[in-house]
């Protein structure tokens, strides 16, 4: 052992250790406990954390909106026949599904207006307690609420608007960019930087060699400006950066084992610079080959986003109206 190299000897067991974890995650996921821990404990860190801006209250609201806002998407999801799938919470920052690839361009648009519809309806239905003792507090959480769901239908993926666009015109994706950087610019908040680290993620123009590359990039910027203490949620930042850092190396390590090839006998990856050359090439090529909705539907889809983000902005409106009264 002395003679081989060090890095040769981590290599090995690397590969090793990644196979008795993804034999471990398989034994667990047949008893469907790891998927529920995971969300439930991600419920509890999320609520916990939000407790220290916004008050216990007031971030279990937060937590039961986002949930069910997810619970919409996860509807869709079962009836298309992709099966349950439980969001995972991120403090700071909301939730995420992993959603599958999907067959088609419609089948996504569905999935991603499920959430901010019933997410939307379900904030309304926070207001109806309003009504009956005037306490701001219900009409706060219905302002969140829809405020949330609005902010949801950027039209960019991973947005729920990215998903419903591209099923119109995926130009629209421009204006997503737009709006993204000026909420990053208003906020000013160093957390908001892990928002363009998904959206970098789920990008099919760029390689993944690119992809991670611009990743470290951005949580590079995202970590300095904390450590500067830039913004004013100073710990919101922190975990952000921890899950910037999280993606970051889940990134390096999808490069790494795309560019490295295993052998025979269980020996080492040798890195293969024929597939490095061939992921570097892959910028500017798009892999979703999916076919384009045409006539009629595009217009439908469109005038489906439009009219669900022009009654969110009515609705959002009118309760800063009714609450300015307070």
């Amino acid at each position: 052992m002395r003679n081989k190299p060090i890095f040769e000897f981590l290599l090995k067991h690397l590969n090793t250790l990644l196979g008795i974890f993804f034999k471990s995650a398989k034994l667990i996921k047949s008893l469907k406990l790891l998927s529920v821990l995971v969300s439930v404990l991600s419920m509890t860190l999320f609520s916990v954390c939000e407790s220290f801006i916004l008050g216990l209250a007031m971030a279990i609201a937060l937590m039961g909106l986002i949930l069910v806002h997810e619970l919409g998407h996860v509807i869709v999801l079962q009836r298309k026949g992709y099966g349950f799938k439980l969001p995972l919470f991120i403090p700071f920052l909301g939730a995420v599904i992993f959603a599958p690839k999907f067959r088609s361009r419609k089948v996504e648009a569905e999935v991603g207006i499920g959430g901010p519809l019933i997410g939307t309806i379900a904030a309304m239905a926070c207001a109806v307690p309003y009504l009956f003792n005037g306490h701001p507090f219900w009409l706060s959480v219905a302002i969140m609420g829809v405020a949330i769901n609005m902010f949801n239908m950027i039209p960019i993926s991973p947005f729920d608007g990215g998903r419903i666009t591209q099923a119109a015109d995926y130009r629209l994706r421009y204006v997503g960019y737009a709006l993204l950087l000026a909420f990053t610019v208003a906020i000013a908040e160093p957390g908001m930087i892990l928002l363009w680290i998904l959206v970098v993620s789920d990008m099919d123009r760029f390689s993944k060699l690119y992809k991670v590359r611009l990743t470290y990039v951005l949580f590079g910027t995202m970590t300095v400006l904390t450590l500067c203490h830039v913004g004013k949620a100073y710990w919101g930042n922190v975990v952000d950066c921890g899950v910037a850092g999280l993606i970051a190396f889940m990134g390096w390590l999808a490069v790494f084992i795309d560019t490295h090839s295993f052998v025979e006998g269980h020996r080492l990856p040798v890195f293969d610079s024929f597939k490095y050359r061939v992921l570097k090439s892959q910028k500017g090529s798009s892999t979703d080959k999916r076919r384009q909705l045409k006539g009629r539907a595009r217009y439908l889809w469109f005038i489906a986003w439009l009219g669900l983000l022009v009654a969110q902005a009515i609705l959002l409106f009118g309760q800063f109206h009714i609450l300015a009264k307070h």
